[in-house]
């Protein structure tokens, strides 16, 4: 009798152990996923940010008198950004 209330400890010992380890490791995958997707979502939105900064520069080198962005109207002046598969994906 007494054999199997060590078996039971023991059993309940390691099952807590092998419980916390794993927590502790889908807890830190769980991590690794959300720092990776914000990322990837900060360098699209630096893309973005790029894109329209670029976009004015070329139309200010190619019409330095135009502060209208062609459309002879106060601003703001938005523009559609879409990415390589056609998606909008910012104004």
């Amino acid at each position: 009798m007494k054999n199997k209330s060590q078996l039971s400890i023991y059993l309940i010992i390691y099952s807590s152990i092998a419980i916390f380890l794993l927590s502790g490791l889908l807890l830190w995958v769980n991590y690794f996923i959300f720092t990776t997707v914000r990322e990837v979502y900060k360098k699209r939105l630096f893309a973005v940010a790029e894109a329209g900064i670029e976009y004015y520069r070329w139309h200010l080198n190619h019409a330095p008198k135009d502060y209208t962005d062609g459309t002879n109207k106060p601003g703001p002046y938005i523009h559609k950004f879409y990415d390589r598969l056609g998606n909008q994906i910012g104004n």
